[in-house]
């Protein structure tokens, strides 16, 4: 664009020739970011075809890195889940230092999970059976009208379970195992979970 199409650096607006050429401007701005963006994606997707398939040989076998990292994470933190009480033995903190890096242990409170294979969905089904009248309610709310249009074209509405607010029922004694288990929910009893920390090693 020559000199006379662009607004001043600070630009004002003040005519509609100064809102045309504003608009010209901000067009071939917008132009060049989303060439620039989809250069950088093609730079990222071409970097990690390079070096993405990296694989290390595991007694004989090539095994991509991230699988086996991935692995190894699995590995480490199962065992130190499983062995926690024999590792911290004699130890007075839930911490173990080695040169290759460190484990931690921290406890994790009692919470509600959807039992194995429960959805969303299979929840909210199962409290319609327990309390059918919510059904009722969602019907209702379908005939409501405001100044014209129906409740549900005016607003989005999100209907799901809330974990947060079935949790706090929970700990307030509103909700038993009992009830949970109709919803297909379960207590998952306070727990310690292990973590791990490697060392900082430089890329240099």
């Amino acid at each position: 664009m020559s000199s006379d199409d662009l607004l001043p650096i600070d630009p004002v607006i003040s005519s509609e020739i100064d809102l045309r050429k504003a608009l010209k401007e901000l067009q071939q701005l917008d132009v060049a970011m989303r060439r620039r963006a989809a250069s950088i994606d093609r730079e990222v997707r071409a970097v990690y075809e390079r070096f993405g398939q990296l694989k290390v040989d595991v007694l004989g076998e090539l095994i991509e890195v991230d699988a086996r990292a991935k692995s190894l994470q699995t590995a480490i933190i199962n065992f130190a889940n499983d062995y926690r009480e024999e590792l911290l033995n004699g130890r007075d903190k839930k911490s173990i230092d080695y040169p290759e890096g460190s484990l931690a242990w921290r406890t994790v409170p009692a919470t509600i999970a959807a039992s194995e294979g429960v959805k969303p969905d299979d929840i909210i089904e199962r409290a319609d059976k327990v309390a059918p009248w919510t059904i009722i309610v969602r019907k209702v709310l379908e005939k409501v009208k405001l100044f014209g249009i129906g409740f549900f074209e005016m607003f989005d509405v999100v209907y799901k379970p809330s974990m947060t607010n079935i949790k706090k029922a929970w700990q307030a004694k509103r909700l038993k195992p009992a009830d949970l288990k109709k919803l297909g929910l379960e207590v998952v009893p306070e727990r310690e979970s292990a973590s791990f920390k490697l060392p900082e090693v430089s890329l240099d």
